[in-house]
Parts: structure tokens; sequence; C-alpha cells
């Protein structure tokens, strides 16, 4: 389980999951996950764990998606924007790299 110290309190450590939140005690709360935009309950749709390499803790991948339909439809766009982006930014820095090599 990946845990990321989210703050210092005096008594105890507040710790970081996708699923719940931990306190030196143990105590457990649940965590809702909520949209940035909207404020919907998100919904579970995909989580993966897999290890990496020499990590001593498994990395779990959570995909979720806002139930209010037009809210989704803006999320997937500026994905999608950002994703064509990001290969514009790639292909120009192949040409560089290219055009940099000696023949």
């Amino acid at each position: 389980m990946l845990i990321i110290p989210l703050k210092e309190e005096k008594s105890s450590v507040l710790w970081y999951t996708t699923a719940t939140v931990k306190t030196k005690d143990t105590k457990e709360q649940k965590l809702s996950h909520k949209c940035f935009d909207c404020g919907c309950e998100l919904i579970l749709m995909e989580e993966t764990t897999a290890t990496m390499g020499n990590n001593l803790y498994p990395i779990t991948k959570s995909v979720y998606r806002c139930p209010n339909k037009e809210c989704q439809d803006e999320s997937d766009k500026r994905t999608a924007k950002r994703v064509e982006i990001k290969k514009e930014q790639d292909a120009k820095k192949a040409l560089r790299l290219n055009k940099n090599k000696p023949i």
C-alpha cells in the first residue's frame, strides 16, 4: 500500500492512501473523492496495483469518472488537448534531435 505523509500534528501524523486515512493510533476514516469542477462524488472505474523495480511498496493507480456528463465531457476535452500538445512537443523535440545529428 503506497502511503504518503500529508501533514504533521502535535501527537500524530496523518497519512493519505487512495481509500482511507490512517493516523498513528490506527483509526481509519473513509476519504470521499469529489470532482474539482462540480463537486459530485466520483465513481471508481478501474484500480490497478503494480510493483515496479526496487520499490518496497506497490503502486496503485485509480481511474475515476464524474457522474455529471457535461462535466466529464469537459474533462475529457481538456485531457485530449493535453495529450495532443504533448505529442506535438515530442515531435518537435525529435526534429531538433535529428537536425543536430552529424551525418
